[in-house]
């Protein structure tokens, strides 16, 4: 389906990486280790992932591809658990955020995926080494989008 809107978390690429991400650390998602628990897997303790191991999970994109999108949803999951965040980490978040370009990497509405990227990074460079919960702004999901759009 690719992409609804142009939040961090407003493609289907990133509700992917959010699964890998989920299946290594955990989620306050019921559902999940319900799922889980169905497929016959033990379920996952949700816990706030040492910025070591986040940086070895950042290795998936490699197989994976779209290594920028990766480094972007995992610092917003990072920041939305408020999971500590090492320089070294924040410097791969902070690269995925600049090596995007909205406006030639086809994005129907660059300048708002621009904006979207600029407040995104000062929230990043603002976030405590020691991790703090903090309020990101709203991710809208697909039908949300949809009854915006068509309402």
């Amino acid at each position: 389906m690719g992409w609804w809107s142009e939040s961090i978390m407003g493609g289907d690429t990133p509700l992917d990486f959010k699964g890998e991400f989920e299946d290594r650390f955990g989620s306050l998602d019921e559902a999940f280790n319900e799922y889980r628990a169905e497929d016959g897997q033990p379920p996952i303790p949700y816990r706030l992932p040492e910025s070591p191991e986040v940086i070895e999970f950042l290795k998936i994109g490699e197989k994976w591809g779209d290594q920028h999108i990766l480094q972007q949803v995992t610092g917003f999951l990072l920041m939305e658990r408020g999971a500590p965040m090492s320089e070294e980490l924040r410097a791969l978040v902070i690269q995925g955020i600049d090596e995007e370009n909205p406006t030639e990497d086809g994005w129907s509405n660059g300048e708002a995926r621009e904006k979207v990227l600029h407040e995104f990074k000062a929230a990043v460079l603002a976030y405590p080494a020691a991790g703090a919960k903090v309020e990101l702004p709203h991710q809208p999901g697909l039908f949300e989008v949809i009854g915006i759009r068509f309402s």
